[in-house]
């Protein structure tokens, strides 16, 4: 995906009854495009977060070691060969995870699935993800401020939606559908979000951008040429297209803004 500066915050609003939600703790994960600030249950949402870097990241390393050489030992052994150049953490979460199904069971899932294994359904099946079925959630408004504006304009961008049944770990997309068919976006992992309103807000510098390649020169990305741009916003459980268990969309949105010659 190409990028841009665009940030995001992801805030409670209300509980179901009208009163204003308590703070709870915040965790915030960056990458090229998005600065995205959610609400969840700290110590469940870090665990959940690290087991799906290291089926991202590691898995591969796993399913070599067992192809390759077997089960030598139980879940630390085989974890511990798979990932000696990875980080600790890697590691620690291979063996948890293994822990949870035995030796056999784990490579059993892997056998099934191998690769092209999901790794949210994946850190459903070890227990490091919650599974909240029935989840329900409804995109109220995708609104965009100023609705036009000439080449490096500033776009706030504001979601709301209403969570009427808790909802399971899954992805929230956000993704801008540029008038020269770049598209810019990212996704965000959420553990799930409790029954009540919640607005999104994000904020797009309309600024033609480049990067550097290998060699040095600057290749073009988004230049904002004028012309119409849609935002879409979804709400999933599990990742956003998955045919896995306790995967589906919740409902998506979308809204839009043009950018003036």
């Amino acid at each position: 995906m190409k990028s841009a500066q665009l940030f995001v915050a992801v805030v409670a609003l209300f509980a179901c009854f009208g009163a204003s939600v308590a703070a709870k703790p915040v965790t915030e994960r960056k990458n090229d495009l998005l600065v995205v600030k959610k609400v969840e249950p700290l110590g469940e949402g870090a665990l959940c977060s690290l087991c799906d870097q290291f089926v991202s990241q590691g898995i591969n390393q796993v399913l070599n070691i067992i192809l390759n050489l077997g089960v030598v030992g139980g879940c630390s052994t085989v974890c511990t060969k798979a990932l000696e150049n990875e980080p600790q953490w890697m590691t620690t979460v291979c063996s948890l995870a293994c822990d949870v199904l035995g030796i056999k069971g784990f490579m059993a899932l892997l056998d099934k699935f191998g690769k092209d294994i999901d790794p949210i359904y994946f850190c459903e099946v070890v227990k490091m993800c919650p599974v909240h079925d029935g989840g329900a959630a409804r995109v109220d408004s995708v609104s965009v401020n100023p609705p036009s504006g000439p080449q490096g304009t500033t776009f706030d961008i504001e979601v709301l939606f209403t969570v009427m049944n808790q909802t399971s770990t899954g992805i929230v997309d956000v993704a801008i559908q540029c008038a020269d068919g770049l598209v810019l976006g990212s996704d965000q992992l959420s553990t799930g979000l409790a029954p009540g309103n919640y607005k999104a807000q994000f904020q797009l510098q309309a600024q033609p951008q480049g990067e550097d390649d290998d060699e040095g020169s600057m290749e073009p990305t988004e230049q904002f040429i004028p012309g119409n741009y849609i935002v879409e916003f979804t709400l999933c459980a599990g990742d956003c297209g998955s045919t896995y268990p306790h995967s589906g969309v919740y409902d998506s949105g979308s809204g839009s803004f043009s950018i003036t010659a």
